[in-house]
Order: structure tokens, then C-alpha cells, then sequence
């Protein structure tokens, strides 16, 4: 069409703007110019995309129905409010856009893209990976379509395609964000942590306003030895300076909140993207189900998924609301209505968080424990729980926010029934990883090596996702004969079921853990199945985590301090655990008697610390 004498050169300014990421300028320009001709399908189309990337979703899509109505064969205007609908969660209003799209346009890699996109996010990853395929064949120099692809590869557990799709990406489009961030996930999960870290770094580069890059090299920074617990704070800090500045700028400020009537019981309301099968689930299970009953709890769940610990944890609560896609206001106002007291985030910067809710303080004492172990640098977040290990008095210059300390350990744990039978009577000495390899430090990879160099005949056995990819494993054993150790002494076990898992791991002498990113579930399934576990305590949270269990159940003995002494440890407990001195069911048992397996007491303890 002709666009009209006032709206030519409004439009040329506002696409101009828009261009520049000037989005409040092209929003403010590009309303002149529709006002002045509602007919200007050019000018609304364009407007749509800076109220999308301004979060006003919902008026954007209003223009772009407004501009598909009137070009009915417009094939970008289709896709584009098929991904808007997308972000909005109406999911099949999406693909029914991007069918349209197609349609109109066969060769329109952007809707072949876009179709993929909204595919995975119903769960049709099948047909989404053949979206993003299809999208690169009609334009194959199309960095976006490479990136979809590599994560579409990434969650099919083939890592190695993943990757060299990501730098396909890269190579394609350099100052593409997520290629850069699907990369920096292949070299997670086949044990690179300084790649990794930088690649994230890149990504946050490329896309220095993303709040969810930041988190992610937040995540990143944990596991690196080049990292101190000063170095973590500040990456923390950093996010939470973005945050504020692009909440003053998109005027995400709290409504005013009514005060709240009296009440004869104290309201807990708990947030996380985790109430199923994980290991947050698993831990708040056991203390919700032995919470005094003079207590309201409430849970908020962003989670996607939905499993047996879900309904037990429906079954304990008053309350279980889904939010995964409510808008933060939204949740507020159910928060207020809830009259919820103390309102505590399990999820940190970790998936499918609700960080936005917290910004907007809906509670009058909010809490982040248990599922990021790190500050959040969020400045909403009051107060982390933690325990003596965790954050050792002189340590809480090493928060945003303030620190509660539990008397004991930081979590409670229900133990699967097991008997632990031990190693191979007679067999090579079996030291085992069980870690996430995204642990995996360049300090970790020495210091197993000397472990193993000092062990004549033993092997490291690792288990964990994705080990069965050849490059994934090709990579980490690079890594061990940058050490000089050779690929022989190294065995990769299939990852098994939960239920499966001790049985695996009992089969090992000595477990190694992760440094300085510690574990936490690994150690307690490692002492569940009579395994000890030897773990270098460093200078944050991340980095003490299995010393607080460990000392929990009296196993002091097992945490060092220095690289040597680790070695030196794990030499000992393998020569013990060879002999027999140490046997696994004494190990269980005093992990069974460990104030780690009193749900009833730690849920007292936990009540006191979050209330008082």
C-alpha cells in the first residue's frame, strides 16, 4: 500500500528507531504514525515488534491481527504474531500462525524456525527438530535455525552434533546470543568448565541486556577454579544492577499491597520450578510432610512437569497454585490473597525460576534456599538459608542478602531402602564420579589424575547423563591424558534409574567429589549406598555443601582442605575399603542415624530459623 503524506516519514523515523533497538522512541514515533492513518498496515506491523520487545505481548498481538486481517497473505506478519502467541503461552494459537505462514510461504525459513520453536514447547520435539531441519535447508545461512537445531541435538543426548551446530552458528552469525549459549551447554556437559564459562560470557555479550544469560554465567561461574566466592557475589551483584535498570526503565514496580488482616496461623509459601522428580522436590517432600500443623503452606509451582512427589506434595499443602505462565502482577496478587508471611524461593537462578516475582516483593520477608547454591544478588531477597558449614562465621560479606543459619545441615533426606553389598571382593581399586560434569574443574581433572597415578591398578568409573556420546567421552578423556593419565584407567558407566542408582554406586571403593562446585544429592546417594565420599572444602557455598553432610553424620575425616590432602585421603579410605576395614553398611547406618534423616527435627529447626 501507499502510505499517506504524515505517515511516510513517521514510519521511516520509527522503523529507524526500531532498527537501532530505540524501542521506546520507535514505539512513541510509530503510534503517531498509525494514529494519523489507522490503514498504515507497515507502520502497526513494525509497532507490534517494539511492543514485543518492550514485554507488551499482548498489544503487539492486537496490531498484527489488526495487520493480518488486513494482509491476509502476508506471510511475516503471520509468523511474527505466531511467536508473540508463543511467548504468551497460547501455544496452538502459534502454530496455527506458522501453518499460515508456511502456507503462504513455503520457502520462509523464519516460520519454519518459528514452527520448530513453538513444536518444542508443546512437547513435539520430533517435529520441531524437522522444523528447524526444513528451515535450514530453505535458508541455509540462517544462524538462528543452527542454534534451535543444536538444542533440539542437545536434548536428544547427541552433544557432539549439538556443538558443531553451535559453531555453525556462531560462524554464521556471530552476534547471535543463543548460539553462544547452546554452545556453552555442549562444553558443560562434556566436563569443560573455563570453555563453557566463556562461551556464556560471550552470549552475555552479544545480548548485554539478557537477564537469562546472566543467570546462566552466574550458573557457569560456580564450577570454576579461576572463581573465588568474591568473584561469585560479583557476577551475582552484576544481575542484580541489570535487573534494577531494566526494571526502572519497563516499570516493574510492586502494586501497592494491602495490609493484611490478623491471622491465627503463620502462612509459608513456596516457590520453584521443581516439585517432581528432582532434587528439590525430593528435599522439600519430608519437611513440608513434618511441618507443625499450626503452619499455612502454600506452593506456587512454575514446574513443567508433574510426577508422583508432585501429588505428594498436593496432598501436604493447603494451597498448590500453577504459575508457569501467570504474569508476575498476577501471582502477586494470588501471593496477597494467600496472605503469605514468609515467602521462600527454591529455584535461585536455576530453570524455570520466578526471580521476577520475588522483585516485586509481594511477602514482607522473602528467602532463597536450597535450590541455587549461591547468593541470588536479587536486592528484594532478604535472607538465604544456609547452616554453620555452609556460611562459617566472617562469611557473610559473601551474600546480598542476609544470612540464616540452621542449627544443623541445610537440608533434610529420605533415604530409598537399601542394602549396601560393597565393592567386588578381590577387584582393582574403583574410585567413582558421579557428579554433573559441568563440575568438572581443570583442578578436579589433575587431581584425579594424581589420585589414580598414585593407585597402581585402580580406575575412575564416571556416570552421568549423556556418557554415551562418543564425543562427550572423547573430550574428558582428553582431558585426563592432558594430565598423563592414561584412557585405559577411565570407565564410563550408563546412567541408570533412580531406583537402580545405589545399587550402581555401591559397586565403587572411594567416591571423588566435584571441586569447587561440591555435590549435594551425589554425596547423599554415595553415603546411601555405603560409599565414602572425599570432598574438598572450599570458599563458598557451592564449594561446602558435602562438608555440611558429611559432617553432619560425624565424617569429618573425609573433607580436606588442600589438593594434597585430598589425594591423600582418598589413597587411605581405598586401601581401608580394599581390605574391608571399612564396611558400607556401617557407613549407611551411621548416614541413617545422621541428623540428615530426621525430617521431624529438621523441620522444627527449619520452622525457627524461616520465622524467627
Amino acid at each position: 500500500m501507499t502510505l499517506g503524506v504524515v505517515a511516510e516519514p513517521l514510519f521511516q523515523k520509527g522503523l529507524a528507531e526500531y532498527q537501532a533497538r530505540d524501542f521506546d522512541a520507535a514505539k512513541q514515533t510509530l503510534s503517531q504514525a498509525v494514529d494519523s492513518d489507522p490503514n498504515d498496515s507497515e507502520s502497526r506491523h513494525v509497532l507490534a515488534l517494539c511492543l514485543g520487545a518492550l514485554g507488551e505481548l499482548t498489544e503487539a498481538v492486537v496490531h498484527l491481527s489488526l495487520v493480518t486481517s488486513a494482509q491476509p497473505q502476508n506471510a511475516e506478519a503471520w509468523t511474527n504474531c505466531g511467536s508473540l502467541l508463543r511467548d504468551l503461552g497460547r501455544f496452538e494459537e502459534a502454530r496455527s500462525c506458522q501453518e499460515k505462514a508456511i502456507g503462504i510461504d513455503p520457502e520462509n525459513g523464519t516460520a519454519w524456525n518459528n514452527m520448530g520453536t513453538v513444536l518444542f514447547d508443546m512437547g513435539l520435539k520430533d517435529q520441531g527438530t524437522l522444523a528447524f531441519e526444513a528451515s535450514i535447508k530453505v535458508k541455509p545461512d540462517y544462524g538462528a535455525a543452527y542454534a534451535n537445531l543444536s538444542l533440539a541435538k542437545y536434548e536428544a543426548g547427541k552433544v557432539g552434533e549439538a556443538r558443531q551446530l553451535a559453531r555453525t552458528a556462531i560462524a554464521l552469525d556471530p552476534g547471535l546470543a543463543e548460539s553462544h549459549n547452546r554452545l556453552s551447554f555442549c562444553l558443560s556437559a562434556a566436563g569443560d568448565v573455563e570453555g563453557s564459562l566463556a562461551a556464556m560470557k560471550s552470549a552475555s555479550k552479544a545480548e548485554p541486556t539478557s537477564l537469562a544469560h546472566s543467570s546462566n554465567l552466574m550458573l557457569r561461574a560456580l564450577s570454576s577454579d579461576k572463581v573465588d566466592a568474591y568473584g561469585v557475589r560479583d557476577y551475582a551483584e552484576a544481575w542484580g544492577r541489570l535487573r534494577e535498570s531494566r526494571a526502572a526503565r519497563e516499570s516493574w514496580t510492586p502494586s501497592v499491597r494491602k495490609s493484611k488482616p490478623s491471622k491465627d496461623k503463620p502462612v509459608i509459601g513456596f516457590v520453584s520450578g521443581d516439585f517432581h522428580r528432582h532434587p528439590v522436590g525430593y528435599f522439600v517432600t519430608p519437611l513440608m510432610e513434618n511441618i507443625d500443623k499450626e503452619v499455612t503452606l502454600v506452593c506456587y509451582s512454575s514446574c513443567l512437569a508433574t510426577d508422583d512427589v508432585t501429588a505428594r506434595i498436593k496432598n501436604t499443602v493447603f494451597a498448590y497454585h500453577e504459575i508457569h505462565k501467570a504474569p508476575a502482577e498476577q501471582v502477586c496478587d494470588q501471593i496477597e490473597a494467600d496472605q503469605v508471611d514468609v515467602l521462600i524461593d527454591l529455584s535461585g537462578h536455576t530453570a524455570n525460576n520466578r526471580l521476577d516475582v520475588f522483585g516485586l516483593r509481594p511477602a514482607g520477608h522473602q528467602v532463597t534456599w536450597l535450590g541455587y547454591s549461591a547468593t541470588t544478588g536479587l536486592p528484594q531477597m532478604d535472607s538465604i538459608v544456609l547452616d554453620p558449614i555452609l556460611a562459617p562465621e566472617g562469611h557473610e560479606d559473601r551474600y546480598t542478602e542476609s544470612v540464616l543459619r540452621l542449627p544443623g545441615t541445610f537440608l533434610c533426606y529420605e533415604p530409598p531402602d537399601f542394602d549396601p553389598v560393597g565393592p567386588e571382593a578381590g577387584g582393582p581399586v574403583t574410585f567413582g564420579v558421579f557428579n554433573n560434569p559441568s563440575k568438572y574443574s581443570d583442578s578436579c581433572y589433575r587431581t584425579w589424575s594424581e589420585v589414580l597415578k598414585s593407585c597402581p591398578g585402580s580406575r575412575l568409573v564416571i556416570k552421568y547423563h549423556r556418557m554415551d556420546d562418543s564425543w562427550v567421552k572423547n573430550h574428558i578423556l582428553g582431558r585426563f591424558e592432558d594430565e598423563g593419565l592414561s584412557p585405559d584407567r577411565i570407565e564410563f558407566w550408563p546412567f541408570v534409574k533412580s531406583e537402580d542408582n545405589l545399587e550402581t554406586i555401591s559397586r565403587i571403593h572411594v567416591a571423588l567429589d566435584t571441586f569447587p562446585y561440591t555435590g549435594a544429592t551425589t554425596t547423599l546417594d554415595c553415603l546411601g549406598a555405603g560409599v565414602p565420599v572425599i570432598t574438598l572444602e572450599g570458599d563458598r557455598y557451592a564449594a561446602r555443601m558435602s562438608a555440611s553432610l558429611l559432617t553432619a553424620c560425624g565424617l569429618e575425616s573425609y573433607v580436606t582442605e588442600t589438593k594434597d590432602e585430598y589425594v591423600e585421603t582418598a589413597l587411605r579410605l581405598a586401601d581401608e575399603r580394599s581390605r574391608g576395614k571399612a564396611l558400607s553398611q556401617d557407613l549407611r547406618a551411621r548416614f541413617l542415624e545422621s541428623r540428615i534423616c530426621d525430617p521431624e527435627r529438621f523441620a522444627k529447626e527449619f520452622l525457627a530459623t524461616v520465622l524467627s
